[in-house]
């Protein structure tokens, strides 16, 4: 079996880049506020709304589509569903494991 290489699209990679970094401003921009940090006599370095959207939402929206047509451009030539599913457990089932373990050895300290 021959293993196709996949192909990097930039421009969807540039635009989930910029999502990310609104997101992180956002946050960069809350943790201000909470340690009481002002710029300029202003608590934001940039305001955190734009024509009535929050560019907190705005990013993660942007996130979730682009990483969407990431995937549905990635998967177009063939999906086999049994094979995705199989890849996903072995990729999520020892992290969960670990963290059902983490949990309960915290919990029964506690």
């Amino acid at each position: 079996m021959r293993i196709k290489e996949k192909v990097r699209l930039k421009y969807l990679d540039a635009i989930r880049t910029f999502a990310v970094l609104l997101i992180i401003l956002v946050h960069f921009n809350n943790s201000l506020v909470d340690f009481g940090i002002t710029i300029a006599n202003n608590n934001y370095l940039i305001k955190d709304s734009f024509a009535g959207w929050s560019l907190g939402t705005v990013g993660v929206s942007l996130f979730f589509v682009i990483s969407g047509a990431a995937l549905m451009v990635g998967y177009s030539d063939e999906f086999n569903i049994v094979m995705y599913l199989k890849k996903r457990l072995k990729s999520i089932y020892p992290l969960s494991y670990i963290n059902v373990c983490d949990v309960s050895c915290t919990s029964f300290f506690l």
